[in-house]
C-alpha cells in the first residue's frame, strides 16, 4: 500500500493527523477515468462548478486529558483559498454540567487557550459569542480511557493486547517515532509520523476503511486498514469483566500504539472524515467525487467540531521487549 502523507491541522475540519493518499499504482486508472468524464462532457454546455458559500465562523476544540485546552476560531473561506482569516474578538467559555469552568484567552493567530483538566465522564458545553454573529454553542462529554494492556508473544510486526473494558467506540493507530528513544511516559512528539497501514484480528473492528491488500506491506495475515482502526464493542460486552484478546499488525518497532477513547462527536467526525477522504481517492469510479456526504459537525450556528478524547499510549521498542522477557 502506498504511503500516506501526514500533517497536523486546525483548519475548516480539524484533526490530530490528516492523511492524504498517493495512489501511484492507480495513476493510469485515474487519467483514464478523468478522460472518460471529459469525453462525456464534451458534447454539453460548460458546467459552472462555482458554489456560493455563506461565510460562517469555524470553531474547533478537542478536549484532551491535558491541563490546557485549545480552541481555534476562524472564518470559512471560498474553495481554493488556502488560508483562514482569524476571529480577532470573541468571548469563549467552557462549561462543565452547565457551570462555567473558565474563559478562553487569546494566545496567537486564531488560537485561544484555557487552563482546565477535563473530568472523565463530565458533560461539557462550549459557548462562543462573536460581535455581530449568532451565538455559537456545542456539547460533548469526556470519555473514560480504554483499559488495555500489552501481552507477550509479540514481534516487530505483531503485538498482542488484552482489552479489559470500554464504554464507547475507540480508535487505534500507530505513530512512527522520529527519535530512537525509550520514554518513561510515551508522548507524540513533533516529527513523529502516522503509519499508513495497520491490521487487526479484533472481533469488533469496523472494516469500513479496509483495502483488498494485507497489512505489513501485503505480508501480514489481516486485511489492511487505512491508517486507523475503529473498534466498536457491542454494549452487552462493555462490562469490566469482559476481556478481549487481539493483536495488531504493522511495522511496530520504534513506534507508539495509540488507543484513543472518544466522545460520540469525535467518533462521528473521524468516521465521516476518513470516508470523505476515501471517496475523493476512488479513481475506479470518479462519479463518487460528487458525493453528498458531509463531514460531521456539531457546532450550532457555525462549522467545526467540539469533541473530546483520551489516549492510552503504549510504546513498542526492542529495549522494552528485552526488559519484559522472563
Amino acid at each position: 500500500m502506498p504511503i500516506l502523507k501526514t500533517l497536523g491541522c486546525l483548519s475548516q475540519q480539524p484533526c490530530m493527523w490528516q492523511i492524504k493518499i498517493n495512489f501511484k499504482h492507480m495513476i493510469n486508472k485515474k487519467w483514464v477515468a478523468v478522460a472518460a468524464l471529459f469525453i462525456g462532457w464534451s458534447c454539453t454546455k460548460d458546467i459552472n462548478l462555482e458554489q456560493k458559500r455563506e461565510r460562517k465562523i469555524i470553531a474547533n476544540c478537542m478536549l484532551t486529558a491535558d491541563s490546557i485546552q485549545t480552541l481555534a476560531l476562524t472564518y470559512s473561506n471560498p474553495l481554493k483559498q488556502l488560508y483562514y482569516d482569524e476571529v480577532e474578538t470573541a468571548s469563549a467559555s467552557l462549561y462543565l454540567d452547565n457551570s462555567e469552568v473558565g474563559q478562553f484567552e487569546k494566545k496567537g493567530y486564531s488560537k485561544w487557550q484555557l487552563k482546565h483538566t477535563p473530568k472523565a465522564g463530565g458533560s461539557y458545553q462550549l459557548r462562543v459569542q462573536v460581535p455581530g454573529w449568532k451565538p455559537i454553542e456545542a456539547t460533548t462529554s469526556m470519555p473514560q480511557p480504554v483499559q488495555i494492556e500489552k501481552k507477550g508473544g509479540s514481534n516487530d510486526t505483531r503485538r498482542h493486547f488484552t482489552q479489559h473494558s470500554t464504554l464507547l467506540p475507540y480508535w487505534t493507530f500507530i505513530i512512527r517515532q522520529s527519535k530512537d528513544t525509550v520514554m518513561v511516559k510515551p508522548l507524540i512528539l513533533p516529527g513523529d509520523k502516522l503509519q499508513n497501514s495497520i491490521g487487526t484480528n479484533h472481533p469488533y473492528r469496523d472494516d469500513f476503511n479496509t483495502t483488498d491488500e494485507l497489512s505489513v506491506n501485503n505480508k501480514g495475515t489481516t486485511r489492511e486498514h487505512l491508517a486507523y482502526i475503529r473498534i466498536n464493542t457491542p454494549s452487552e460486552l462493555t462490562d469490566v469483566n469482559k476481556e478481549v484478546d487481539f493483536f495488531l499488525e504493522a511495522s511496530l518497532n520504534q513506534s507508539l500504539v495509540v488507543f484513543r477513547s472518544v466522545s460520540a462527536e469525535y467518533d462521528q467526525y473521524m468516521k465521516s472524515s476518513v470516508q470523505k477522504m476515501m471517496v475523493y481517492n476512488t479513481f475506479d469510479d470518479p462519479t463518487q467525487w460528487f458525493d453528498e456526504n458531509d463531514i460531521y459537525t456539531n457546532i450550532n450556528n457555525g462549522l467545526g467540531i467540539f469533541a473530546a478524547y483520551s489516549d492510552t499510549i503504549i510504546q513498542c521498542h526492542y529495549a522494552l521487549d528485552e526488559v519484559s522477557k522472563p
